[in-house]
């Protein structure tokens, strides 16, 4: 964790490969029937985010905004499906630049599928991996996709690569905040009720381990994924939230130019927290990063500033009703604009009444297509 390294690295393989690893390719020459690829890092990074990767591959390039190069690549046989794979990725990437406030502090940023990965993907610097299960066509795509794996590890780059934990008892300061700005990210993309439902499905989570007995605070190095990566950005929501949006802003960029290249602990983002605001974080280190057991009252508060959510939770309350008790609310659900997301918890609870009669003649007449328009989160 600790190590910064700046290198340079030369890659020798049968030449119908690629190969592939950090920093930026300065040459390839041909040896014999091999070929060799000379990279350079020119830039301290963390030794243990050196990758190297080696097989048939073919690449899309593309700039972002700020003029930053972006290699994508995928199989030769997978053509069709690298834009569906790898679709908003240039939106997340201009978004993450814009809202975190400090520019992609790499010269190059490559993505890569590999065979038989352990995990969804590993953010190394400049050159994150990922599991090819993301590899999806245009129809899969609906179903699963990279999106989140994708803004998740291109989040990393700065939270985690530019700045690094000094143990893992700060371990959040990097996966809760990767988490946290790929919830941003697909807001972007899906929309504000999108962020809140999958603030409230974390916070369901997170509330369902507590009654497990096995919550843990975010600061305890042996903490569960769960804890460091959705607890983490709940707190994160919820620093945004007590301190406003523009010293939140300022605090983060504060600390990733000071620490840039360093190590870091929690008190060193909290102080910076701390002066910038002109508050004392005591009490939010108590609630959110040192308690054991979930914060839910505080979360549910927090959800409740959103119209939408306030929406859910009256729907929600819906399915312990019978159906002509909940008749009206769901009249309420199809009135046009339709939320889908409110129209899925009314579909939930339908099929709960076990499709009467009734319940389906009423479903029926309102999804005509031509009297209903959908407005995705």
């Amino acid at each position: 964790m600790n190590d910064k390294i700046v290198w340079d690295i030369s890659i020798t393989a049968p030449s119908q490969y690629q190969a592939i690893s950090n920093g930026v390719l300065l040459e390839t020459t041909e040896v014999d029937k091999n070929r060799k690829w000379q990279f350079n890092m020119d830039i301290p990074m963390s030794s243990y985010l050196v990758a190297m990767v080696v097989g048939n591959y073919e690449v899309e390039k593309k700039m972002s905004a700020s003029q930053k190069q972006m290699e994508l690549y995928y199989y030769p046989e997978d053509l069709q499906k690298a834009e569906p794979t790898y679709r908003h990725t240039i939106k997340m990437f201009d978004f993450l630049e814009q809202e975190i406030g400090i520019e992609y502090p790499w010269k190059v940023y490559k993505q890569i599928p590999v065979k038989d990965f352990l995990y969804s993907g590993m953010e190394n610097t400049t050159a994150t991996i990922y599991s090819d299960q993301f590899v999806v066509d245009d129809i899969a795509f609906n179903d699963g996709n990279y999106v989140t794996v994708n803004a998740h590890e291109m989040a990393h780059q700065w939270f985690g690569n530019l700045v690094t934990e000094t143990s893992g008892k700060h371990h959040w300061l990097q996966e809760g905040f990767a988490t946290y700005y790929s919830m941003l990210a697909e807001q972007e993309i899906y929309g504000e009720d999108h962020y809140y439902m999958t603030l409230f499905e974390n916070a369901e989570s997170l509330i369902a381990q507590t009654k497990a007995g096995r919550g843990t605070a975010l600061l305890d190095p042996k903490a569960s994924s769960l804890t460091f990566y959705q607890h983490g950005a709940w707190a994160l929501h919820a620093l945004r939230d007590e301190i406003g949006d523009v010293d939140f802003k300022l605090s983060v960029r504060t600390y990733l130019k000071q620490y840039a290249g360093r190590n870091v602990t929690t008190d060193d983002f909290l102080k910076i927290v701390s002066n910038t605001s002109g508050k004392d974080m005591s009490e939010f280190k108590n609630r959110w990063l040192t308690n054991t057991q979930f914060p839910s009252a505080e979360a549910l508060q927090l959800l409740r500033k959103s119209n939408f959510m306030e929406q859910y939770f009256q729907l929600a309350a819906r399915s312990i009703s019978s159906f002509d008790e909940s008749f009206n609310s769901y009249k309420e659900t199809l009135r046009s604009p339709v939320n889908e997301l409110l129209v899925e918890e009314m579909i939930s609870q339908l099929i709960l009444h076990k499709k009467t009669i009734e319940s389906l003649n009423f479903i029926k007449k309102p999804l005509q297509p031509e009297m209903l328009r959908l407005d995705k989160p």
